[in-house]
């Protein structure tokens, strides 16, 4: 009996529908330089990102402590008193030893000047390294600050870092009470900590390795069944980082994609805290720097301590500090031994060297014959004032304003630096919108 045509094209409708494309999955090699590259980002990544994190938390610490040592200074030479930063365990006392840095540290004022803290004095600043992994290895347990020009604590407290020397820091307190952070100690020397030196690693390409056998392995199986089963086969299969098969076949084109979206997710926001990190620590570097320059200029008043010289530091900021407006070098050249200057001299010289400090002119980088600075504070301007006018003895307050990387509301009541023009553009902005200020107020006989 011959089928009918409606019978021929049913069967031929039925062989259609159950035929189903080949689909089972991606191919072992696919899967090999898919996993091979993710192996590679992350054998990469991951150490970068590590070390991205222990450098901004070094630079947090050590900065901390330096701001506490400028803190306990200025403040002793504002109000005539003795103040104290030292290692503390409850963030109240100054009981303990040099391992109390690791806990915390206060700032207070030693009223009786005994070095303790007692009921009736005031602590100004606690702080602690927080969830940092660095160590404190102080020669210290007390700083003391003396007002007056007496000497200080000389000591040294260093932020010691599991990854060598080369990346531990040394926070330094002269005799004269300055501070600094440095990158050795004062003879020159290493940083070197009693903390034992570790790598963190992570063998992304071993186990992604072994990862890809475990789920290769099905495929390669029902291909080739007699070589399926051998010792190295078992042996890679029953890893610890694997466990055993579970029979997979492939993986699908949607569960690569989502995988795919989910690695993009994480990769673009790594990225992007890398970013803000890396200009949040731009900004706290800023000001470090600032408040450190602010110092230095107020010991350089204090040093030269004259009336002809106040009123002379005071006539010469008035024309504008920064961005080179100090001008050209002053005659004499005050920082030469060989040469003599007068109280008016020395004022002029130093504002000048203070301005290309802050600007930088002392970290620069010759390239192609352009040189360019690599330090200071960007588009710096700075505003030296006395309350009364006249200097002798009055309330000092110098601001310090320079552009930041990320736009803030602008501060209409601090007027230093606003609405500069630099180059024939807004220095921080048409807004003020990037303008950050430091200001530093003190008193000085």
């Amino acid at each position: 009996m011959v089928p009918s045509m409606d019978t021929r094209k049913l069967a031929s409708i039925d062989t259609r529908l159950l035929r189903r494309p080949n689909s089972a999955g991606f191919s072992l090699l696919e899967l090999m330089v898919t996993l091979s590259i993710a192996a590679i980002l992350l054998a990469v990544g991951i150490p970068s990102f590590q070390n991205f994190t222990a450098d901004s938390c070094r630079s947090a610490v050590s900065n901390d402590l330096l701001l506490a040592m400028q803190l306990a200074r200025s403040e002793t030479e504002k109000s005539g008193k003795n103040y104290v930063a030292c290692g503390s365990k409850d963030l109240a006392s100054c009981e303990g030893g040099l391992a109390d840095w690791n806990t915390g540290w206060i700032v207070f004022q030693d009223d009786d000047g005994d070095t303790n803290v007692d009921p009736t004095e005031l602590i100004v600043q606690a702080g602690s390294k927080q969830d940092c992994s660095q160590s404190l290895e102080a020669n210290r347990i007390k700083f003391s600050f003396r007002p007056f020009g007496r000497q200080a604590t000389g000591g040294t407290i260093k932020v010691c870092d599991a990854r060598g020397s080369d990346k531990s820091r040394a926070v330094i307190v002269s005799l004269s009470g300055r501070a600094r952070v440095a990158e050795t100690l004062s003879d020159g020397s290493a940083v070197l900590c009693s903390c034992t030196e570790t790598t963190v690693t992570f063998d992304a390409a071993g186990y992604f390795f072994r990862r890809l056998i475990h789920t290769a392995r099905p495929i390669f199986c029902r291909r080739h069944p007699a070589e399926c089963h051998t010792p190295a086969m078992h042996a890679a299969e029953n890893s610890p980082a694997i466990g055993p098969s579970r029979g997979q076949s492939g993986t699908s084109l949607i569960e690569v994609l989502v995988a795919l979206l989910v690695l993009s997710l994480g990769a673009l926001s790594v990225v992007g805290l890398q970013a803000v990190s890396k200009r949040n620590g731009l900004e706290a570097r800023q000001a470090m720097l600032a408040s450190t320059y602010a110092n230095d200029l107020i010991e350089r008043i204090r040093s030269n301590n004259t009336q002809v010289a106040k009123q002379a530091y005071l006539a010469g900021a008035a024309n504008g500090i920064g961005s080179g407006r100090q001008g050209s070098q002053p005659a004499p050249n005050c920082s030469s031994s060989a040469n003599s200057c007068t109280a008016a001299e020395l004022a002029a010289y130093d504002l000048w060297e203070w301005e290309r400090l802050v600007d930088g002119a002392l970290e620069t980088v010759v390239s192609g014959g352009a040189v360019t600075t690599t330090g200071g504070l960007a588009f710096a301007t700075a505003c030296l004032t006395a309350d009364p006018p006249g200097g002798v003895p009055a309330e000092y307050s110098l601001v310090i304003a320079w552009r930041g990387a990320a736009e803030l509301p602008d501060d209409a009541t601090v007027s230093c630096g606003r609405g500069a023009v630099l180059g024939g553009d807004f220095a921080y902005g048409q807004n003020n919108e990037y303008r950050i200020t430091y200001e530093l107020g003190t008193y000085i006989q």
